[in-house]
């Protein structure tokens, strides 16, 4: 592989996702760009991964979304570990958009839903 097509890769995931591992560039540049932004939108999350729920259950303190103990860490696990970074990155971006105020909520879960429905509906 190129050092250039490396570089178009690691400029791609950058954008679209969160970066990506050297070895992951290496596949994506193996297979080419076009199909590699393909493979970013046909991109499903894995159903082996650990569920939201699952997560509140032992940890129900990110059920409410609020103060020190903020499901932020819940979050950047899933934008860290998804199969799908595209569909994270732009939840993130409509979050970033439409975001809610925490002063204006009565309970957090309402929040984690409005990241989930971005996450689910945000490109179309």
């Amino acid at each position: 592989m190129s050092d250039k097509n490396i570089d178009l890769m690691a400029h791609l995931m950058r954008r679209a996702g969160f970066g990506a591992t050297r070895k992951k560039l290496n596949e994506l540049a193996a297979q080419g760009y076009e199909n590699s932004v393909d493979e970013l939108f046909k991109a499903v999350e894995n159903p082996n991964r650990l569920s939201d729920n699952l997560i509140r259950r032992y940890h129900p303190e990110y059920s409410g979304m609020m103060g020190n103990q903020s499901p932020g860490a819940n979050w950047m696990y899933r934008m860290a570990s998804t199969d799908a970074p595209l569909r994270e990155k732009v939840g993130l971006m409509w979050h970033g958009i439409f975001a809610t105020g925490y002063s204006k909520l009565a309970n957090g879960k309402v929040l984690h839903d409005q990241i989930r429905m971005f996450e689910r509906h945000g490109m179309g």
